[in-house]
Order: C-alpha cells, then sequence, then structure tokens
C-alpha cells in the first residue's frame, strides 16, 4: 500500500445507533493499526459526534436539514438533495477505496424511504465505479424487502453489484442477494464486525444480576397502520417479564441500543408500570443504565450472569462477552446471529412475545450456563481470527500497492 492512500468510510454514524458506531470503529481500529500511513475520513449521519469520539475527520450526508413546506419548500428540498448528491460523488471520488463497514445496509426493514439510504449507496458505488474508486461492502446485513419497496430493491441491488469487494455477516443474508439475481459465488460470509473489538476480562458474572435490553419496538413493514398496538403489547409483555425476574430473586439492570432515539422511553414505561406493582422493591433492584457506545454496553454487561436483549448489537455484545443470552427476534440477523453461535433455540420471536415463554427459555438458560459460557467464548476467538482474514483480503483488493 501506498503512503498517500485515502479510505473513507461511509455509513450511518454519529447518529446514536451504538452498533453502526462498532462497526466503524473496528474498520478505523484495523487501518490504524496495519496502515497507519492511510490518511483516512469519514462520511456520515453524525459527523460531530465522530470527531469527537473518534478522532478522525468527518463530513455529514446532509448540509440542509430544514422543514421548509409548501410548493417553494418542496423545490429547495429537490435542489438540496441535488447538491448533496453531487457533493457525495465528488467525495468519493477523492479517495481510492470506500468502505462501508458493517450495519444491515441492505435490510431496508426500519421503513427507510429509497431517496434517503437506499439512494446514497447506489451513488457511492456507481461513483465509486465510474471515478476510479474501489468500494466495498465488509460484513453487511441483507433482508427480503416488502413488495411495496420496489425502487429500494433496485437501488440496493445495484449497488452491490456496482462494487468491488461484498461480503455478508450471515448465510441468510447472501441468499437473500442471490434472490436479487447477484451472483453470490464470490460473495463471502464473515461475522459482524463487532467481534473485533476488544472485550473486558471475561467473567463469569452474578448469576442473581440480569441485563435486559428494551427497544422501542414498532413492528416492521407489515405492521404499519398499527405501530402503537404492536408496541404496547411489547412494552406490555417485557415490562411482565422483568418483573417476574424480580420476583424470583433476579436484580435487573435495564440498557438500550441507541443513545439518540426513544428506547428509552421504553425503559422508563418500564421502571413506572414496576414501582407501581411492587413499591416495596429495594433499591438498586431494578436500575437503568445508560449508554452511549458499545463500550458502555460491554461494561454494563460485564459483571450480570445472563443477558435477554432485542437490540443486534446488544446481542452481539453480550454474545462478545460469553453470556448466556436470550434473544428477542424481529428479523432474521438475530436469528442467523444466534444460530451460528449454537443457540439457536434461544432465541424467541417479537411477534409472539409472552412473558411465560420467555421465562421459560431463561429457565432452561440459567441451567444451561456453564457449557454454554465456555462455547461462546471459543466462537468469539474464532470470530476475531475470521475477520482478521477478512481485513487482510479486503486491504489487498481495494488499497493501491507500492
Amino acid at each position: 500500500m501506498t503512503a498517500s492512500s485515502r479510505v473513507g468510510l461511509f455509513g450511518m454514524f454519529g447518529s446514536g445507533n451504538l452498533g453502526n458506531n462498532a462497526s466503524m470503529e473496528a474498520a478505523l481500529r484495523y487501518l490504524r493499526e496495519a496502515h497507519p500511513d492511510a490518511a483516512v475520513d469519514v462520511r456520515c449521519g453524525g459527523p460531530e459526534d465522530v470527531r469527537a469520539r473518534y478522532h478522525v475527520a468527518a463530513t455529514p450526508f446532509l448540509y440542509y436539514k430544514g422543514n421548509a413546506t409548501g410548493l417553494a419548500g418542496g423545490a429547495l428540498k429537490a435542489l438540496v438533495k441535488v447538491a448533496d448528491s453531487v457533493r457525495l460523488v465528488a467525495w468519493v471520488g477523492r479517495h481510492d477505496a470506500v468502505v462501508i463497514p458493517g450495519m444491515g445496509v441492505f435490510e431496508g426493514c426500519l421503513q427507510t424511504p429509497p431517496w434517503g439510504e437506499p439512494l446514497r449507496l447506489f451513488l457511492v458505488s456507481l461513483s465509486g465505479r465510474l471515478l476510479g474508486t474501489k468500494v466495498g461492502y465488509l460484513s453487511v446485513g441483507a433482508d427480503v424487502l416488502h413488495p411495496s419497496r420496489r425502487i429500494t430493491g433496485w437501488l440496493f441491488t445495484r449497488a452491490a453489484r456496482l462494487a468491488a469487494y461484498c461480503s455478508v455477516r450471515d448465510p441468510r443474508s447472501r441468499d437473500v442477494l442471490g434472490e436479487w439475481g447477484i451472483d453470490v459465488a464470490g460473495v463471502p460470509v464473515y461475522p459482524d464486525l463487532a467481534f473485533a473489538l476488544p472485550v473486558p476480562p471475561p467473567q463469569d458474572g452474578d448469576p442473581k444480576l440480569v441485563c435486559v435490553g428494551v427497544m422501542d419496538y414498532r413492528g416492521g413493514d407489515d405492521d404499519r397502520g398499527r405501530e402503537d398496538e404492536v408496541r404496547g403489547r411489547y412494552v406490555a409483555q417485557m415490562t411482565e417479564f422483568v418483573q417476574w425476574l424480580l420476583s424470583t430473586g433476579h436484580d435487573v439492570r435495564l440498557l438500550v441500543g441507541d443513545a439518540n432515539g426513544s428506547d428509552g422511553s421504553v425503559v422508563e414505561e418500564i421502571l413506572a408500570a414496576t414501582g407501581q406493582r411492587l413499591p416495596d422493591l429495594a433499591g438498586g433492584r431494578l436500575t437503568a443504565q445508560p449508554a452511549v457506545s458499545l463500550d458502555d454496553i460491554l461494561a454494563a454487561m460485564s459483571p450480570a450472569g445472563a443477558v435477554v436483549a432485542i437490540r443486534f448489537h446488544n446481542i452481539v455484545a453480550a454474545l462478545m462477552l460469553g453470556k448466556p443470552t436470550l434473544a428477542i427476534s424481529y428479523g432474521h440477523k438475530q436469528d442467523s446471529l444466534m444460530a451460528s453461535a449454537g443457540q439457536a433455540e434461544f432465541c424467541v420471536h417479537a411477534k409472539a412475545l409472552d412473558h411465560q415463554r420467555l421465562a421459560a427459555a431463561f429457565t432452561e438458560l440459567a441451567g444451561r450456563a456453564p457449557a454454554i459460557r465456555e462455547e461462546l467464548r471459543t466462537g468469539k476467538a474464532a470470530s476475531e481470527q475470521l475477520l482478521t482474514e477478512q481485513f487482510e483480503i479486503v486491504a489487498k483488493a481495494l488499497l493501491p500497492t507500492g
């Protein structure tokens, strides 16, 4: 690699999603350690946070975030979208390589409009192909899209085809790319990039302490129009489960996975409902742990004996620590993650969430904790080795050599 290599990291970083930030951090850590002479910068959703937290140059996706309305407002938004797209193409052209590290970039399960992230990914891949910048997608997620999202599917498919390198984080994601008509013979499967990050020294933890990660879960594309109903059921069942844990002698630490989202409102509702139902609960038995990074999540989980979580990277963090984990799944990514860790039986689906089923699964999980811990710690070491292999392959494929 030449000393003047210019590498851009692209993605929804700095916007509160702790998993996205962890994926960027893993790629940034590798570049700094293995290629310290490379000039690295980031284009993302929250550049101020990225600059402050990771000490790397960062620029925003959008230079205008106003809420102009009416005909004039619509025209202004269209002009701004064109200007931001031109800036994005120019940014890609200033690099030897652009890397999209991790994240569920081809999932589209959060009702993202096609003119947002899908269009940006397409422009990155297209401009890379036209301008000679090599674009790589590392350990990304993909999912089947709702039939109404044909434009998003078209943009995702072209973005993946135009890339110089693409790997996915689970076999199901590769199958999805194949269903989109992409030749997946050269699409490898590697673990989520967060597994490359260091973790605190392993400890079994206190079997009485359980970390419960929650989310402002409102369903997916099929639940449009009944989001409040889906959320209400989820919060009610999680509240019942937390109260069951407390009634069986466990202490509970509530966690979130999106620092700037509305997950905190779910925490507050569980705390309030439990305070009313169990007014004599001793202080410190039910707590909420704030988190603004994956390191915060790892530190909060480390003393626990087990973890119950719904957000993907909360589950990843628990597996990284070797914690017996009960996953609440709302998509194939949680199913695939738990299956790859040999823990498929401890995956409960959000749409069929029932606190009694959760309690039964947790009891089984706790009874097999020693064997599960050993299996997960072995898996973490294997994942680290695989990701080191991928980073070296990507560096040879995307970065110029001297």
